[in-house]
């Protein structure tokens, strides 16, 4: 049969160009330059980024040996010509948009651009665990919700957003998505660790104990339950608490390191130095780069409070 008439469109999905779209029926050049079709006034993308073109029997985009790179789903391009679908996700360098009109392409079959849309949704959760590994947080939030807006039923896209959220300050956004993970998923237990670390950056402590231990009533051997409902036994003062919920996380998983250091902080409170340099030791060798959050305690920090409370 005859192919429909060539034409894209683009939507933007990052911040500052969410919703804006670019539409043509022969090419799309993007880069910093404004006399381009998709100009994107944004530091990642170079003056001449890359370019989404017909190519008479296909859509492809052709990364124009850009300095912070165009992916594809996840995948850095190298120069040659790469195929797209309905659906994709494109970055040019930080600035994410997913193609949401493709006409004219041969290969365009519905069914096929449907199966491929669990791969997208994959792709998006993907590149945000990477940012969240990277502290880049805004950008994870930005992939996180590419991933929502593809699938607004995926329950981890929103934990990963929301995750994102409650690192950088914003609790109040970060419970509103793991609930929302809660309530697409009520036995996903990773939404129950999400909202009660924010419950307990909040200082919501009974909040973030209701959170953990339902998440440890849908699974008994779940470590983090009892790691986070240990930390909010700490934060309350409620140390021996604490440390029976640390101990049980060490149980089942000896190299959780942030249960030795709840514990390592309970028993210091308590006044059972010795057990605290212990515990904190064995923190320091599990993590020698002591990657720490805002909101609990270091564990070389404590180690060192703890030794100057011992030998002043």
């Amino acid at each position: 049969g005859l192919l429909e008439e060539a034409k894209i469109c683009l939507l933007g999905l990052s911040a500052g160009i969410e919703g804006k779209r670019w539409e043509s029926a022969s090419i799309l050049r993007a880069g910093r330059l404004a006399t381009l079709e998709m100009p994107l006034d944004d530091t990642s993308v170079s003056r001449r980024h890359a370019e989404v073109r017909y190519s008479g029997t296909a859509w492809v985009v052709i990364d124009l040996g850009s300095t912070n790179g165009t992916y594809l789903n996840g995948t850095r391009l190298t120069g040659d010509e790469w195929p797209i679908s309905m659906q994709d996700i494109i970055h040019f360098g930080n600035v994410r948009c997913v193609v949401e009109i493709l006409k004219g392409d041969e290969r365009h079959d519905t069914r096929l651009h449907e199966l491929g849309l669990e791969e997208k949704v994959w792709a998006c959760s993907s590149i945000a665990v990477e940012y969240h590994r990277n502290d880049q947080y805004d950008l994870a939030i930005a992939d996180s919700s590419a991933a929502i807006r593809l699938d607004p039923q995926n329950s981890r896209a929103y934990v990963s957003r929301a995750d994102a959220y409650w690192m950088k300050g914003d609790y109040d956004l970060a419970i509103a998505d793991a609930s929302q993970a809660i309530c697409i998923d009520p036995r996903f237990l990773l939404a129950y660790v999400s909202r009660g670390n924010a419950y307990i950056l909040k200082h919501e402590f009974d909040h973030a104990i209701a959170d953990a231990s339902e998440a440890i009533r849908l699974d008994p051997k779940f470590v983090r339950g009892y790691g986070v409902r240990a930390s909010a036994y700490r934060c309350k003062s409620e140390f021996d608490r604490a440390i029976v919920d640390a101990t049980e996380a060490i149980r089942l998983d000896p190299k959780y390191v942030s249960a030795y250091v709840t514990r390592a902080e309970a028993y210091r409170m308590k006044g059972d130095y010795d057990l605290a340099i212990a515990d904190a030791s064995e923190a320091i060798r599990l993590d020698p780069k002591d990657m720490g959050r805002e909101g609990w305690p270091s564990h070389r920090r404590l180690l060192e409070v703890v030794s100057e409370t011992l030998w002043p």
